[in-house]
């Protein structure tokens, strides 16, 4: 009585779900890391295999949530891989490396590396879309992202950096 009613009201939602069809052939994406666990001062290497022909771009998610793309850049540029042709970056021959550090003052930082197929078909490359070593924030790169996600396939590979002298 000291109350006033809330009133209760029904609600039907019909809806039809449709799945569009995909506008590329899967490309049997598939990658890893030479390690889960680096320590600071530790070099990254990521391997990089594909059922068909792609291009391929590796961006980096950084513990402070921007994401760069470290792979192609620069210096290496041959992101093509194919079912005879893998990728592993940095390869040997290159000056790049991927130095693992946490950020300052931080004992561990988990972060991960988003790895992206593009079929070969589409006409722009991720340097058309994306400058490398630029970071960028989430929203900055899906906004990009979406513009090529119908013709990509990915592969998230968290990991962890760990700074010993602070543990």
């Amino acid at each position: 009585p000291s109350m006033p009613p809330i009133p209760e009201y029904m609600v039907k939602i019909v809806a039809e779900v449709r799945v569009p069809k995909p506008k590329i052939k899967p490309l049997g994406l598939k990658a890893k890391t030479n390690s889960i666990v680096y320590k600071n001062g530790d070099n990254a290497i990521i391997h990089v295999s594909a059922g068909r022909e792609a291009r391929i771009a590796i961006f980096n998610i950084t513990a402070d949530d921007k994401v760069v793309m470290v792979f192609p850049n620069d210096h290496d540029n041959d992101n093509l891989v194919s079912k005879d042709k893998k990728l592993s970056f940095p390869d040997k021959s290159t000056k790049t490396e991927l130095v693992m550090e946490t950020l300052p003052g931080h004992k561990r930082d988990a972060e991960a590396f988003f790895i992206s197929g593009l079929d070969k078909s589409y006409p722009k490359n991720f340097h058309d879309i994306f400058i490398s070593s630029e970071p960028m924030t989430f929203s900055s790169f899906f906004r990009k992202y979406s513009e090529i996600a119908d013709y990509t396939e990915d592969v998230i590979l968290t990991y962890e950096v760990a700074n010993p002298k602070d543990q």
